[in-house]
């Protein structure tokens, strides 16, 4: 049983204490006719029992009747029109990126203008020109000359190092930072050569003029030095200081031009390699990046504010939904109430009958045992003068007009209900989701407008 529970032949056989009472009975009166005491006692456990069962009944009863209403219903219902009926408003964070969004493009004009400007005053018509890591694309060559010059060098270097082949190296990266760090100037001031100032023009070509001199200067005085190794390693770097301010271009031996050659060499390739790392025009590739960065920082901003509306979408499309399942839980309590409702009156039906069949069995076994004790002790059958007294257990009748009635209230809610669900629910849903699609139509153009 799912609601009661009766009171089984074995129960009520413990609780009258039968078993025993029957062999008192037989042995003390030797009585043959049987008394139907203990079954009266069994009658009236039982009606204990079953008025107890039937105040369970009330209770469980009034409980399904209390969730029989539409109370909830409604106040969902009216949760579900106040959504559909108010205005959608703009999330924190999708307010912070439209400001985000507005300053990135702020941005983007002010150092757009400022290019435009750049190309008018400096009389540009072409776009800049430079590789896309710009000067990154210069440091891996760089780092292989440096460390090519500097293993040329080293081995004759340590000859006038007293720290051996380290103390040459370290002398021949000296000097070979100081050929790529005049490269890099060189390159900068070269720039400037195609600069519209007449002066600015003029200065870069002394300038470049100045550290190309230096570096074939550089490169001269490491020959110099070389050929003064192989003479007197002890006093080379006077030596070399010597030939050089006496005759510059005077290199003695094939290794020495070699190595000039070499040290020449590597600041002309990374001299090109540092003036190609960006626009020949000074000024002009920095500003064009900046104008890029900009721009694809509003492009960020951008790709993040649409990936915002789409689960702003989301969101308020499953809040919507949400409600919908919360009006069909509400539903289907009310639903569950009512089978319950009908539940309770059949299986207290059902409980009536199975207990009025376990109390005639008590009866039943009740009888046996005496005629069985009695014939044990005394050799002959015992009498039943009475038949098993019928326990008089009513039908439940008292709530039936309250329960017609919640019935009744059941049929409303559920018409009214299966109305809302079919025809005024899917035309407020459409409604609703129509909304949110115009409002983050409406904040999407808001990031695609033209910069």
């Amino acid at each position: 049983m799912g609601f009661f529970n009766r009171k089984d032949k074995d129960q009520l056989l413990d609780e009258t204490d039968a078993k025993q009472k029957v062999i008192i009975q037989v042995r003390n009166f030797q009585d043959p006719v049987y008394s139907t005491g203990i079954e009266s006692e069994g009658r009236t456990i039982v009606l204990e029992h079953d008025q107890k069962q039937r105040s369970k009944l009330h209770e469980l009863s009034k409980e399904a009747r209390g969730k029989i209403n539409s109370q909830k219903i409604t106040q969902v219902r009216n949760k579900i029109h106040q959504k559909a009926n108010y205005e959608i408003e703009t999330p924190s964070e999708i307010e912070e990126l439209k400001q985000d969004y507005k300053t990135a493009k702020d941005q983007y004009r002010a150092i757009h203008q400022d290019w435009q400007d750049f190309r008018r005053i400096h009389n540009l018509s072409r776009h800049a020109h430079y590789p896309e890591n710009h000067f990154n694309s210069a440091i891996p060559l760089v780092l292989v000359m440096l460390i090519f010059e500097t293993l040329t060098n080293s081995f004759f270097f340590s000859l006038a190092s007293e720290y051996g082949l380290a103390g040459g190296a370290l002398v021949a990266l000296l000097l070979s930072s100081c050929n790529i760090l005049i490269s890099f100037f060189t390159s900068m001031s070269s720039r400037y050569l195609n600069h519209y100032s007449l002066w600015i023009k003029a200065l870069a070509y002394m300038l470049v003029i100045i550290f190309i001199s230096t570096a074939a200067a550089l490169a001269l005085f490491v020959g110099h030095y070389r050929t003064a190794l192989e003479k007197a390693p002890e006093t080379a770097h006077l030596d070399a200081v010597q030939s050089f301010i006496e005759s510059a271009l005077n290199l003695e031996t094939v290794s020495s031009w070699i190595l000039a050659i070499i040290s020449f060499s590597v600041f002309l390739v990374t001299w090109y390699k540092f003036f190609k790392s960006d626009d020949a025009y000074p000024g002009y590739g920095e500003i064009t990046r900046k104008m890029h960065l900009m721009k694809e920082n509003i492009n960020e901003v951008s790709g993040d504010a649409h990936q915002a509306l789409a689960v702003t979408k989301e969101k308020l499309e499953n809040e919507f939904e949400i409600e919908i399942e919360e009006i069909k839980k509400v539903y289907n309590r009310v639903v569950d109430a009512e089978h319950a409702l009908h539940l309770l009156s059949s299986e207290f039906a059902c409980f009536i009958a199975l207990q009025k069949s376990e109390y005639e069995n008590f009866c039943l076994e009740t009888r046996s045992l005496f005629s069985y004790q009695y014939s044990q002790a005394n050799n002959r059958n015992a009498e039943f003068s009475d038949p098993v007294q019928e326990v008089t257990l009513q039908e439940e009748s008292i709530n039936e007009s309250s329960n017609r009635e919640a019935f009744r209230d059941f049929n409303l809610i559920k018409e009214d209900y299966d109305q809302y669900m079919k025809s005024i629910l899917p035309e407020l849903r459409e409604s609703y989701f129509s909304k949110i699609d115009i409002f983050i139509k409406g904040l999407r153009d808001s990031f695609d407008g033209q910069i």
